[in-house]
């Protein structure tokens, strides 16, 4: 379901679009395009987010692990 809505963007935005798009272009399929766009990357960058608390967790547990296995060493 498309949603018709209003949105206030700056002049020399849609002057440079509508050079950039051609006088065939379509406005709205660009728009759609450029949120596409900027929603995969808020999603990559809240997966990546997420993915650097997971590491930060296993790096912790491994460190925990190696202290473990370095008192079990006895110097010679």
């Amino acid at each position: 379901m498309r949603i018709k809505t209003s949105i206030s963007i700056p002049e020399e935005k849609i002057r440079a679009l509508d050079r950039l798009i051609g006088p065939q272009g379509n406005r709205s399929k660009a728009i759609e395009s450029a949120i596409d766009d900027f929603l995969r990357r808020l999603e990559r960058e809240d997966r990546d987010q997420k993915d650097l608390e997971i590491y930060a967790a296993a790096e912790q547990e491994l460190e925990r692990e190696m202290e473990d296995v370095l008192s079990y060493q006895v110097e010679v």
